[in-house]
């Protein structure tokens, strides 16, 4: 059976898309990466504490197959990272659980209850009507209004 040929152009080394583009990686960088994500970083930020400009980071990404495994990498470092701070302040009733859930969505793609929520940029027509309706009520009309609710589920 013949070989099967691979398509489209080289994939470049490092040294190659530094050359090209005139940047440096700073000493360790693949060891500084993975400490910062370990401690939630997200991508943008380890970029500027390396003191990589957004067109070389891009490159990077895009060019080299070392870069982009150590992303990968990285990034299940964070996830875990918040993984590990939601378990262990499950009983923690100071923990903000809303604001990880936010996190987790926005970063990864959350799912909550087996429910996928896409962004789509838009709100929904029913949601915005709905958000338009609650706003005039007062505070005791809105709490009335959701007990009303959860008494109707049950």
């Amino acid at each position: 059976m013949a070989e099967k040929r691979k398509r489209g152009r080289p994939r470049k080394t490092l040294e190659q898309v530094l050359e090209e583009i005139g940047g440096d990686l700073p000493l360790n960088w693949q060891d500084e990466m993975l400490r910062l994500f370990s401690l939630g970083y997200h991508e943008i930020e380890i970029q500027v504490k390396l003191g990589i400009n957004w067109r070389q980071w891009s490159k990077f990404k895009e060019e080299n197959e070392e870069f982009r495994i150590t992303l990968k990498e990285g990034d299940k470092l964070a996830q875990a990272f918040y993984w590990d701070i939601a378990r262990t302040n499950l009983k923690n009733s100071e923990f903000k659980m809303p604001l990880f859930q936010f996190i987790m969505f926005n970063r990864w793609g959350y799912q909550h209850a087996g429910v996928r929520l896409e962004h789509t940029g838009r709100i929904d027509h029913e949601v915005h009507h709905k958000v338009k309706e609650y706003s005039n009520l007062t505070p005791e009309e809105l709490i009335g209004q959701i007990n009303q609710a959860i008494e109707d589920t049950r």
